[in-house]
């Protein structure tokens, strides 16, 4: 089987920028399928003259376009797309990430490419239970195929173990860690505005790249003015995080609930071993009611400080969580849906 995969960007070095579409076309291609593109500086114009050239068209995130460069020209162009592949009888797999596209701009034109996905797709794949629920209210008549799979997983509970055991004996450092790039959609800065206001005396630690001066500074300004929160502006690698995660009570993942249905940000913190905390939808709802995880919700800013409070001190079952974490790995993912793709 052939699949042109949507979007592989060019990034530093002439890699795939995008780690979840670097290890879907890896793990795609360990599964036997040919992917018939690859990455360009244009995802969208640069995989236009082989969109046709597999057996399916593999799309995530086609939605975000309007908002890319030009952005007119490529909402056209991806409209266009999708008519060509529906009239030559083409195989549409759209991954339907997101409620609704984190930014604001250009909405109508987002709608516009979203229901030709929505109605046109053979296959829709959603990484959480509530997505099937809003393709069902959104598109009630729609004919294709939709399914739940677990968004992939990597298992890097060895570096948890390995972290837990430096820090044996010792009292956590921090009641909730923030980590990941900061982004305005992710709500850092309103959960912490909380906490200042309230005067709440949990201990934060924010760390995370944010490109955004004017977004960096107001965190930056609300964590001196919490009772103890640091804020930390930089990357750090999965090595950091499983030492951050193992001196701290929870991650804590303050999204905007309106726009996420599943999160990067909480697959990486599973994979080493944290108990999380984060918005009362999507994949986080789903993981709640997963006995092998911690993963609790909230509906407001007053729950985090509540669950906090009645934690029971006990770190996660690293032996349980690794058992779900081997379960869903890319391998499992790609097999799953490689049978989904040759049934259509």
């Amino acid at each position: 089987m052939k699949i042109v995969v949507y979007p592989q960007q060019l990034g530093n070095a002439g890699l795939q920028s995008n780690p979840y579409i670097r290890d879907f076309v890896a793990a795609m291609t360990a599964a036997g399928v040919q992917v018939a593109n690859g990455p360009a500086r244009n995802p969208l114009i640069g995989m236009l003259p082989r969109c046709l050239a597999g057996d399916a068209l593999v799309l995530h995130w086609l939605e975000n376009v309007p908002d890319y460069k030009h952005g007119a020209v490529q909402t056209a162009c991806a409209l266009a797309m999708l008519a060509a592949a529906r009239l030559t009888g083409h195989k549409v797999v759209w991954f339907l990430h997101n409620n609704r596209s984190h930014a604001a701009s250009h909405q109508w034109q987002k709608r516009l490419i979203t229901r030709a996905l929505m109605r046109h797709s053979s296959l829709v794949v959603t990484h959480a239970s509530q997505g099937l629920d809003a393709l069902r209210s959104q598109c009630p008549g729609r004919r294709g195929k939709a399914v739940w799979l677990h968004h992939p997983t990597k298992n890097r509970i060895a570096l948890a173990r390995g972290c837990r055991k430096a820090v044996a004996g010792m009292e956590p450092e921090a009641d909730v860690l923030i980590w990941g790039t900061i982004s305005p959609y992710k709500g850092v800065d309103q959960w912490l505005q909380y906490v200042a206001d309230q005067r709440l005396p949990l201990r934060v630690r924010i760390v995370g790249h944010c490109g955004d001066a004017c977004l960096a500074g107001r965190i930056a300004e609300l964590a001196r003015q919490a009772p103890a929160a640091t804020f930390s502006n930089r990357s750090i690698t999965f090595e950091e995080l499983a030492a951050e995660v193992a001196r701290a009570r929870f991650v804590l993942v303050p999204y905007a609930a309106e726009s996420v249905l599943s999160s990067g940000i909480l697959m990486d913190s599973l994979s080493v071993g944290a108990k999380v905390i984060g918005p009362n939808v999507g994949s986080f709802r789903d993981y709640a009611a997963e006995p092998l995880l911690r993963v609790s919700t909230f509906d407001s800013p007053a729950d985090v400080a509540r669950i906090v409070a009645a934690d029971d001190g006990l770190p996660a079952d690293l032996d349980s969580y690794e058992r779900f974490l081997d379960a869903h790995n890319w391998v499992h993912f790609a097999g799953q849906l490689t049978k989904l793709i040759e049934e259509l």
